[in-house]
């Protein structure tokens, strides 16, 4: 079944994805890395009229360790890069060890920590080890 049919913008700023979002009104989607999102708009699970790519927008891909604020995993920030990440894995082995079990090698390629919570499947397994480590989580 090929996909529907679907706007596609790529804003440049956080600013521009928001006004997109809002302006194009609740059949709008965002994506980061589209493993979850592009296989439920293909099975027609879920609709949208425009989808809003968040790969152009410079930043959202960080990943940080800092004594003060613990870890920044940002929107776009690919489940591998969490994985292999040299802090993470001495600071927050079990976040990177999430990372490197979650699906396979092509989807960690590809997808992110945040579309793994945000898909909420029983699958996610990023989001147990989150919960245990009482973590902050802002989407």
């Amino acid at each position: 079944m090929p996909l529907p049919r679907f706007e596609y913008l790529a804003p440049d700023t956080l600013e521009q994805a928001c006004q997109l979002l809002k302006d194009k009104g609740p059949e709008a989607r965002v994506m980061a890395g589209g493993t979850d999102l592009l296989i439920k708009l293909k099975r027609r699970a879920t609709r949208a009229t425009t989808v809003i790519g968040l790969k152009n927008i410079p930043g959202l891909d960080v990943i940080r360790v800092e004594r003060n604020n613990g870890l920044t995993i940002g929107a776009t920030a690919l489940l591998g890069d969490v994985a292999s990440h040299q802090q993470v894995k001495k600071y927050f082995p079990a976040v990177a060890y999430a990372a490197s079990v979650t699906a396979n090698v092509q989807i960690r390629n590809m997808g992110t920590v945040v579309g793994n919570l945000c898909n909420a499947a029983p699958s996610a397994d990023n989001a147990p080890v989150l919960l245990v480590m009482d973590a902050e989580v802002i989407i």
